[in-house]
């Protein structure tokens, strides 16, 4: 399992966002807050996460958005269960993206997209944070990040 995440910066209704580039998502998929006022179709999708537990859709949606200067649109299914924007292997496929990891860039066509790459951890510790029930447990990897690199902690975190 790869310790990063790669994202870029999208703009939608220019307000910046991170976008979370997801090769393994069937599906691109949008918070609810990014675009309360969005008007949404009947959605013929019926989503799951990793575990295997349903993700709430409230329904679909034409996304225009804009990243590194360039234009896009995209068809999302919107939920209220996350927090981000999520660009699945759909809007990857249907725009011809070849994706450079070792540079960091994704290429559509004649256009090159600068990514970036967020720790996992930080998501873990962003997440567990916002439950007060698991407020402990982000207190200890709070800790253990302030001895550990990344990549120790998260061997610590998966033993």
């Amino acid at each position: 399992m790869s310790p990063t995440r790669v994202y870029v910066t999208a703009y939608v209704d220019g307000k910046p966002i991170q976008c979370l580039l997801d090769s393994g998502c069937e599906r691109s998929v949008i918070s609810r807050n990014v675009v309360p006022d969005t008007k949404l179709t009947r959605t013929r999708y019926s989503l799951t996460v990793a575990d295997k537990a349903s993700l709430p859709i409230l329904g679909d949606t034409n996304l225009h958005f804009e990243v590194d200067g360039n234009c896009f649109k995209a068809n999302v299914s919107v939920s209220p269960a996350i927090d981000d924007f999520l660009l699945g292997s759909d809007w990857l496929e249907a725009n011809g993206a070849k994706w450079d990891f070792a540079t960091g860039t994704l290429h559509l066509g004649d256009r090159v997209i600068r990514a970036y790459r967020r720790s996992a951890l930080t998501l873990l510790v962003r997440r567990q944070e916002e439950h007060p029930a698991r407020k402990k447990l982000s207190d200890v990897v709070l800790a253990w990040l302030s001895v550990c690199s990344v990549a120790q902690m998260i061997c610590i975190w998966s033993s």
